[in-house]
């Protein structure tokens, strides 16, 4: 696994930047993922992150917009309709039942209130990886 920031040519998982996470979640996730060699690929902006989704073509995103502003559901719009299979767990900083039922209507697979357990995440993305790993075989 390597911690790629915006460079990995094949990245498992791409994971956007908002502002209210520390540095450190991303890094803490890159380590998680470790055993199972992927690399982890950070973005902080949506038009970055557009551009290297549609480069890179990633197995997982992880959506970090803590308030889901227009940007964020824009942005999930957008993923949806670059690649409608790419799973997105969404982090946000309160999980309310009207962005619950927004997030499964822009098919989001999951969404993490803050403070993310990584734990739970990375179990999460590793079954999400072995899935799609059978999906592109």
């Amino acid at each position: 696994m390597t911690f790629a920031p915006d460079a990995s040519p094949t990245p498992g998982v791409l994971v956007t930047r908002g502002l209210g996470i520390p540095d450190a979640w991303v890094e803490r996730l890159a380590e998680a993922l470790r055993p199972v060699t992927v690399d982890v690929v950070p973005v902080r902006s949506p038009s970055r992150a557009m551009e290297r989704l549609s480069a890179l073509r990633p197995r997982v995103v992880v959506l970090d917009e803590p308030t889901l502003t227009d940007v964020g559901w824009s942005l999930l719009r957008q993923i949806r309709r670059l690649d409608a299979d790419v799973p997105c767990l969404m982090v946000v900083s309160r999980a309310e039942p009207m962005l619950l039922n927004r997030a499964l209507q822009l098919s989001a697979y999951s969404v993490f209130e803050v403070p993310v357990d990584v734990e739970l995440m990375r179990q999460m993305v590793c079954r999400l990886l072995q899935r799609a790993k059978y999906r592109l075989q």
